[in-house]
């Protein structure tokens, strides 16, 4: 049987814009106020699109994603 090595990504969430639908990496830190974990404002990055504009599909990763985890 085959052993298929898992990526090491950072963080993904799945953004909407309009009809398309985009992947971005983002950051966490614990909000001392709030007593949770926020996102960081200006930390995330679109590194791709899902093909077909759902939640769910082919993801065409941008080139230097691809350049930045090759695995």
């Amino acid at each position: 049987m085959a052993v298929v090595e898992i990526p090491k990504l950072p963080p993904l969430m799945v953004v909407g814009q309009g009809k398309y639908k985009y992947v971005s990496t983002y950051k966490i830190a614990w909000d001392k106020e709030l007593k949770q974990p926020r996102r960081i404002a200006g930390q995330n990055k679109t590194v791709g699109k899902i093909i077909g504009g759902g939640v769910e599909g082919v993801i065409e990763w941008t080139d230097a994603f691809m350049e930045e985890h090759p695995e």
